[in-house]
């Protein structure tokens, strides 16, 4: 089998931001990035018997400080706001799992963060600010330069019919151990892109559309 040569070679999939490697871009570049499948994180209630019920996605996002930004961003947690009321309707606590460096997950109890909603009672979105140790924690964020602008959207041209990649995670099989994200590929938009950053719409645990909420 032949070794694919080492090349410096430009990745822009972030967003466009530009980012240079040495290695195989033939490879690398035709797979989803890892800074996007580890962003996503599971929404679950926890019940006081011990007992975890997985029913959403979220994603967190980074945003450079306004005062600081080489040195200092700023974590948020994003997901649909049907998502948070529905765990309020239940008897145990929000939480997010998360995967760890050293292996495994932690549940991180969010039932009394400060979600904010957006203005527009059309809009299904919610985010809750929330630091996360990367010393603890294995994630990424996704950076804020992605999110699909009105003039992103218009400056590239972003319509029906554009094919898409979704990555979320699947409540049924949310794993033993870690948190294992799952890319779905979506033929045609169902939905107003302009609040949701680019390669990770809205989005929950079945991403076969961009409609779906669970």
């Amino acid at each position: 089998m032949a070794t694919l040569p080492n090349i410096l070679y430009r990745d822009p999939r972030l967003g466009g931001a530009e980012r240079w490697f040495v290695g195989p871009p033939g490879v690398t570049l035709m797979r989803v990035a890892d800074e996007i499948l580890q962003c996503v994180l599971f929404l679950c209630v926890r019940y006081g018997n011990g007992t975890v019920r997985y029913g959403g996605t979220a994603f967190y996002l980074g945003r450079p400080s306004e005062r600081h930004p080489s040195a200092l961003t700023h974590g948020y947690i994003v997901t649909a706001k049907h998502n948070i009321e529905r765990a309020r309707e239940e008897p145990g606590r929000l939480h997010l799992r998360a995967n760890r460096v050293d292996g495994g997950v932690e549940f991180i109890d969010v039932s009394g963060g400060q979600w904010a909603y957006h203005e527009s009672s059309g809009s299904d979105a919610a985010v809750l600010p929330l630091p996360l140790d990367p010393g603890i924690f294995a994630f990424q964020a996704l950076p804020v330069r992605m999110c699909a602008t009105p003039e992103v959207i218009d400056r590239i041209h972003i319509g029906i019919g554009d094919e898409l990649l979704v990555v979320g995670l699947f409540t049924k099989r949310h794993g033993e151990r870690q948190n294992r994200p799952i890319v779905a590929q979506v033929s045609s938009l169902r939905c107003q892109m302009s609040h949701w950053p680019i390669g990770t719409p809205e989005k929950s645990t079945e991403p076969t559309s961009l409609k779906s909420g669970r």
